[in-house]
């Protein structure tokens, strides 16, 4: 007898109507737990291939993830204010910050120079002939930083000064004493240029030996802020070097001492190690937050953006998710070791392919991956930082060398291959590109150096402006231009 004629039995009717159901709500409560257990053993997976990268190539291992050092749960990961053994501080004393005018530190952050002049109106000079313009600007620092500054030469001259750089995410006001350290490199540069332009070259390299103790201080201090920071002091070393050349300040003496305190210095000193030591840090921030409640995330969140609102605010909300946590994490980890691979101890520039680009993404990616935008691009891409401060070192290592050159022969050489070996032991590449530094002779008097810059391209050393579509921009290389005084 055939079933055609029969009806469906209303329990068969939502059997089958439940199977599709209850197979949705199944992936719904299985899938989170799926795919968190694949994040977790990429995760695994990427963090033991970066330990065995760094056993084969004999780096130093990773910091823990938690440990009773970096523990962001319970206190910052470096000391604020370090004392020595009479509980004195370790750190210079804080520098009066409006000694400065606006418009001249503005111009102490521009490699191209600093004209003297710029102190006229700010400091009441305009009567000053230019000829005593260095005599009058040393004695207006004099008046103005009073006692400070010899307490400040004072405890840089102390062996390993800790100057306590906070990490992220610490706020940007506390990373103390950020301030002071730039106040007493700028310190460093005035003087030294006055000085230098006052024919007196050993008192220049004594506050060049300052800048120097500064750069030393900082290079202990493992945090990407202190690099940059160590990077800044390095080329505003440079940039006296070229002022005091223009000069003609130093003696033959002086330009062989100049060149011995040039030699051993190196942008990128100790920045694989502040890389694994950041990398370490922010591991430990991840973890502590994956090791909380939501509620507990948003409070450290609060506790770590003090007197802020919406940006924590969506900080925390989408940390209520172990897995969008762990996906910043893997990425912030492949972006630092991309970083890592960069630049070598010596500054020499080993281009890689990042991971990602944040310009590059998509809105939807942005949101997913804020905590890793957070703390990458914060830095500002510290190897850029520490690129361009490796480049005048070496430009100001090279024009020390043709100075000492042309006082010997009458004239700069045509080639730099003539400095080597009596002058330099070797000529320094283009940290940009490994290429030998670029080098024209333009008088017996006058040459030019440069470096493709960040872009790779050579625009010959120009520095007017070029045009880039219908805007206009300024050249990429950089550029030193050495001159004899007088000529």
């Amino acid at each position: 007898m055939s079933n055609a004629g029969k009806p469906i039995s209303v329990l068969k009717i939502l059997f089958w109507a439940s199977v599709p159901v209850g197979l949705l709500a199944l992936t719904i409560v299985v899938a989170p737990f799926v795919w968190g257990w694949e994040r977790e053993q990429h995760w695994q997976a990427y963090r033991q291939g970066a330990l065995t990268t760094r056993k084969v190539l004999d780096l130093p291992p990773l910091p823990p993830p938690i440990d009773d050092v970096v523990n962001f749960a319970a206190q910052p990961p470096f000391a604020a204010v370090p004392v020595d053994r009479e509980e004195n501080p370790s750190q210079p004393p804080t520098l009066p910050r409006d000694w400065l005018p606006k418009s001249i530190a503005e111009g102490l952050q521009d490699p191209e120079g600093l004209n003297l002049a710029e102190f006229r109106e700010p400091w009441h000079l305009e009567k000053v002939p230019e000829a005593g313009l260095p005599a009058a600007i040393l004695r207006v620092c004099d008046e103005r930083l009073a006692g400070q500054w010899q307490a400040v030469l004072a405890a840089e001259a102390k062996s390993q000064v800790r100057f306590g750089v906070h990490a992220w995410p610490r706020p940007v006001s506390e990373k103390l004493p950020v301030a002071d350290i730039k106040t007493a490199s700028w310190v460093h540069t005035i003087r030294a240029i006055a000085l230098a332009r006052s024919h007196r070259g050993g008192d220049a390299l004594g506050e060049l030996r300052g800048a120097v103790r500064i750069a030393t201080a900082l290079q202990s201090e493992s945090t990407l802020v202190g690099h940059v920071l160590r990077a800044g002091v390095l080329w505003r070393h440079a940039l006296v070097v070229r002022e005091g050349l223009r000069a003609g300040a130093w003696s033959d003496a002086e330009l062989a001492a100049l060149y011995q305190a040039l030699a051993p210095l190196h942008a990128s000193t100790g920045f694989a190690h502040t890389i694994d030591t950041e990398r370490g840090a922010l591991n430990a921030i991840v973890d502590c937050l994956m090791s909380q409640s939501p509620s507990g995330r948003a409070r450290q969140i609060r506790e770590w953006y003090p007197g802020k609102e919406t940006g924590p605010a969506m900080l925390a909300f989408l940390c209520r998710w172990q897995g969008v946590l762990r996906d910043n994490q893997l990425a912030i980890n492949r972006y630092m070791d991309a970083v890592r691979q960069e630049i070598d101890e010596k500054g020499n520039w080993q281009p890689a392919d990042l991971p990602f680009d944040f310009e590059d993404m998509e809105s939807a990616e942005k949101i997913r991956y804020a905590l890793a935008e957070i703390v990458t691009p914060s830095y500002s891409r510290p190897e850029q930082h520490l690129l361009k401060a490796e480049t005048y070192l070496r430009q100001a290592r090279l024009a020390v060398a043709l100075e000492r050159y042309r006082r010997d022969h009458g004239a700069f050489p045509d080639r730099l291959a003539q400095l080597a070996p009596q002058y330099l032991r070797f000529i320094p590449v283009d940290p940009m590109d490994g290429e030998e530094m670029r080098y024209a002779k333009e008088a017996p008097t006058r040459f030019r150096l440069w470096s493709v810059g960040k872009d790779l391209e050579d625009d010959g050393g120009k520095l007017e402006m070029k045009k880039d579509g219908d805007e206009e921009d300024g050249p990429d290389d950089i550029v030193w231009l050495g001159t004899v005084v007088g000529s």
